[in-house]
């Protein structure tokens, strides 16, 4: 029930989300009924909000592609997750350093053309 019920709240970090659902999964194995990568990938990616689905499509593409052969399922889980934690941090870095990034167009030539102008300086 943790496994297909847990839903990653928005805003909330992906991390400690996805240890949730590895540990959920961990019990199974225990108990023998284990998950095989393969749908333990889908179950992340399902658990995930509709802000994520962008990313959610991304990632289902590149797993049937990768999965396509059937040669490496056992290692669709980790894709996703590792794929989700890169994810995790981008955001981190644009939250905290993207304004340096940002760039206005202002004339800046008689042509009128439009050159960024950094915003920051």
């Amino acid at each position: 029930m943790e496994l297909t019920q847990s839903r990653l709240e928005e805003g909330a970090p992906i991390e400690t989300h996805i240890d949730r659902l590895t540990e959920a999964n961990r019990k199974l194995a225990n108990a023998n009924f284990a998950i095989p990568a393969q749908i333990m990938a889908l179950v992340i990616l399902a658990s995930l909000p509709e802000s994520y689905s962008t990313l959610v499509t991304t990632l289902h593409a590149n797993l049937t592609s990768i999965l396509g052969d059937g040669q490496k399922t056992s290692q669709a889980a980790e894709f996703v997750i590792s794929r989700l934690l890169e994810y995790e941090q981008l955001q981190t870095i644009r939250g905290t350093a993207g304004g340096a990034l940002v760039a206005k167009n202002q004339k800046n030539d008689q042509k009128g053309k439009k050159w960024p102008k950094c915003s920051n300086c």
